[in-house]
């Protein structure tokens, strides 16, 4: 009776942690409802605030998940001892059962909450810059599980790494060609290129403005790559389109500083 009165209140315990997990679960029922891509860029600024949250729970269920399979370890060590077949004894199989279930759906709510984690992760990708929220997306996506998870966000935490290091770059690229859209000498040619109508000029007056923006290690190792199966930072390349189609199609003063204040 002592082990039934055990296994019951572990069992009552595990569905009160299922319950409490409940919020864990619509996330994931959410975002697995939403369009599914390459690379996931949803705005998801609506549950940001809760990114805190959802990790806490999660690590919460893990580590309850832990504590429970041990007890399961040590109910089927008495289980085994049972040389009876009698009423008791199919009483602590079936609970013993039913906990089973319990942990694997457990296990399932978990695998729910990693995919919140790596969709939240992955979402930092796709908004401006902020080191504390990346830093606290790569802690969260360490703490991932789930070997699908991990492997569908394989790049996310290699990209995240980079974020701070190529938004950088792409601002002082941005200053750079700002500077020399700004000096006397270039400002000259090329408003004489344009006023004159000369197309040559101004093909080559937009190719040295360029040849600045795709020397960047970002632009080469990720922006040109960029594919279902090569993720990039959404943010960034809205800014460098944004700057290389103002470099193309402008024909007035060519300013970058609006892209600048961006980053």
């Amino acid at each position: 009776m002592v082990v039934s009165h055990k296994l019951s209140l572990i069992y009552s315990n595990c569905r009160m942690m299922m319950k409490h997990f409940i919020y864990i679960i619509f996330l994931g029922l959410f975002f697995n409802s939403l369009p599914s891509f390459a690379q996931e860029t949803d705005d998801l600024v609506k549950v940001m605030d809760q990114y805190a949250i959802v990790k806490s729970e999660r690590d919460s269920l893990i580590k309850k998940n832990e504590e429970l399979s041990k007890e399961i370890e040590q109910l089927n060590t008495q289980l085994k001892s049972k040389s009876d077949e009698g009423q008791e004894l199919q009483r602590l199989k079936k609970d013993n059962a039913e906990l089973l279930d319990s942990i694997r759906k457990m296990q399932a709510h978990i695998a729910y909450g990693d995919n919140c984690i790596g969709r939240l992760a992955n979402s930092r990708l796709n908004n401006r810059f902020n080191k504390n929220q990346v830093d606290d997306a790569i802690e969260g996506m360490g703490r991932i599980t789930t070997p699908e998870v991990i492997k569908r966000f394989k790049q996310v935490p290699g990209l995240l790494a980079i974020y701070q290091s190529a938004n950088d770059s792409l601002r002082t690229t941005l200053q750079t060609i700002q500077r020399k859209t700004k000096s006397e000498e270039w400002s000259k040619e090329w408003k004489k290129a344009v006023n004159l109508k000369e197309s040559a000029q101004i093909a080559a007056k937009r190719q040295e403005l360029k040849a600045i923006l795709t020397q960047m290690s970002y632009y080469k190792d990720h922006y040109v790559k960029k594919s279902n199966d090569h993720w990039t930072i959404p943010y960034l390349d809205r800014i460098i389109e944004q700057a290389l189609d103002r470099i193309n199609k402008s024909e007035n003063d060519l300013n970058f500083e609006d892209l600048i204040k961006q980053l």
